[in-house]
């Protein structure tokens, strides 16, 4: 018989937990925002963005960094601008949009964008 590690676990709630927000939440602004929440814990990531599409450029909407979040006194948010982009090869975020496939980066990989043979 195999028993769930609590990583697993933990997991499994956080999908749940996505789920029931993605229900029971009505503001989108909010909702974006815990959504993000979750997908880093789920991946245990510091930090995360999610763009939105606008015709043919992308818009920085909604971001969490948790290194410099852990410099604020507590109940303050790190202000962040909201920018577009192009949807194209100028950027990893553009080109992801553009090919509709995920790109796996290595973290050691001291990429070069948009010099970096990235097809």
């Amino acid at each position: 018989m195999h028993s769930r590690s609590s990583r697993e676990n933990e997991k499994i709630l956080l999908i749940a937990r996505m789920s029931r927000d993605m229900n029971e939440v009505k503001d989108l602004d909010l909702l974006l925002e815990r959504i993000l929440l979750h997908a880093r814990k789920f991946f245990n990531a510091d930090a995360g963005s999610i763009y939105l599409r606008d015709k043919d450029s992308l818009l920085f909407s909604y971001t969490q960094n948790e290194t410099p979040q852990k410099r604020l006194a507590p109940g303050k948010k790190l202000v962040y601008s909201t920018f577009r982009i192009p949807i194209g090869n100028q950027s990893i975020a553009g080109h992801v949009a553009m090919t509709k496939r995920p790109l796996n980066i290595p973290a050691n990989l001291g990429l070069n964008w948009p010099a970096a043979d990235h097809r």
